[in-house]
């Protein structure tokens, strides 16, 4: 659930949720017989939807850890218009606490201070990197050679690599001087240093 962003919804009942006990996969999707853990639970005087409950009650106090996508400033409530509560770099690790989450905003906490951030800006793995470009590049605004240029980045400079965006052969880069974002082709991909 932390690794997807799933939310706990008991489908031991209905068969539509993210917490699935094995009778429920056997009465609701087939393919099997077997009715644990309700029997095993039964022995103790236990049900499925306390066990359940249990899982909601751990998950509501646990922070999340996410890495942010691009830089950011997260937003003092859950609306672009909100006064911003601090800057953020890309890839930095914050914590989300999800009893907080509104209208797909994330609660986050970073460097002491606390903020909204929408779940599209963060992900579960650190996928971003501090590059150099090799060439003057255009970036595109998708990963093919007929959609428009975002902007263009000079030779040598500073890019963020968003290594989970890739597209067909695409790499998703972020210039931060200029606050472009876009796609280049990997054969045009930069450096790990300026004086490589």
């Amino acid at each position: 659930m932390k690794k997807y962003n799933l939310t706990p919804i008991n489908a031991h009942n209905t068969g539509s949720g993210t917490v699935w006990s094995h009778d429920a996969v056997s009465r609701f999707l087939g393919g099997t017989t077997h009715s644990d853990p309700v029997g095993y639970f039964a022995r103790y005087g236990y049900t499925f939807n306390e066990f359940f409950q249990l899982v909601q009650y751990k998950y509501d106090r646990m922070d999340k850890t996410y890495y942010t996508s691009v830089p950011i400033n997260p937003r003092t409530d859950a609306k672009w218009d909100a006064p911003v509560a601090m800057k953020i770099d890309a890839g930095a690790l914050v914590k989300v606490d999800t009893t907080k989450t509104k209208n797909g905003w994330a609660y986050i906490k970073y460097d002491n201070k606390t903020g909204y951030i929408p779940f599209g800006y963060i992900q579960t793995e650190n996928t971003i990197s501090t590059q150099y470009t090799k060439d003057k590049i255009n970036l595109r605004t998708d990963g093919k050679w007929d959609s428009s240029v975002a902007g263009t980045v000079p030779a040598g400079e500073a890019v963020i690599v968003n290594g989970s965006k890739y597209k067909n052969g695409w790499a998703y880069l972020t210039y931060t001087k200029s606050n472009i974002s876009g796609y280049i082709p990997t054969t045009y991909f930069p450096k790990n240093k300026p004086d490589e």
